[in-house]
């Protein structure tokens, strides 16, 4: 992964999050969830730092799905239904709906 700066540019920070993100599937192809979770967690850390909600929420929602860690997965859950509460819009996006799908089957 590149070596990023989290200084409010934007596009270089969510591109980080999106490499992070498809490393974390990558690894879960070949390895236990706890080898994973670094991944996923990196890629939440860029796209806090770059205020990208969106892809907060995908890389919460990837976090929650992993198999394992029934701690991680509900702070993982909870993180998800808050942010998934902040969106005014774009209810119909794939992203919510995924999100949405995965808290009515969490309950």
């Amino acid at each position: 992964m590149a070596v990023l700066r989290a200084d409010g540019v934007g596009g270089a920070l969510e591109i980080g999050c999106i490499e992070a993100r498809f490393e974390g599937r990558e690894e879960l192809a070949a390895a236990p969830p706890e080898q994973v979770r670094p991944s996923y967690r990196r890629a939440l850390a860029v796209a806090r730092a770059a205020r990208a909600a969106t892809f907060e929420l995908r890389t919460l929602v990837s976090l929650a799905r992993l198999p394992g860690a029934p701690e991680e997965r509900l702070a993982a859950l909870a993180a998800v239904r808050s942010l998934h509460a902040t969106f005014t819009q774009g209810h119909g996006s794939v992203d919510l709906a995924d999100a949405r799908a995965l808290l009515e089957a969490a309950h």
